[in-house]
C-alpha cells in the first residue's frame, strides 16, 4: 500500500472513531462543551506541541551526532520514555 493511501486511510479511520464517540456521548453536550471551550488557550497547547517537535528535533540531531542511529518509531518511544 503506498504510504499517502495509508495516511489518509488513518485520517478516514480517526475521523470514523472520534463520530462514533460524538454520537455515543451525545453530540448536543460535546458541542455545548466546544462552545463553552476557552478557544484563548489554543495557541497555548500549539505553542507546547511545538516545543515537543523542536525538542525531538534537538533530541535526534544529539544522538546522531553520538552515533546512534534510530528508526524514527523506535527513536519516538525513546524520547517519549525519557521524558516520563
Amino acid at each position: 500500500m503506498e504510504k499517502s493511501s495509508k495516511v489518509w486511510l488513518i485520517i478516514l479511520f480517526a475521523v470514523a472513531v472520534y463520530l462514533l464517540m460524538g454520537i455515543y456521548a451525545d453530540f448536543g453536550k460535546l458541542a455545548q462543551a466546544m462552545k463553552d471551550f476557552r478557544w484563548a488557550f489554543l495557541p497555548l497547547f500549539a505553542l507546547t506541541t511545538t516545543n515537543y517537535l523542536l525538542r525531538f528535533i534537538k533530541w535526534d540531531y544529539y544522538l546522531k551526532r553520538a552515533g546512534v542511529y534510530l528508526n524514527l518509531k523506535d527513536n519516538l518511544f525513546v524520547f517519549f520514555r525519557v521524558l516520563r
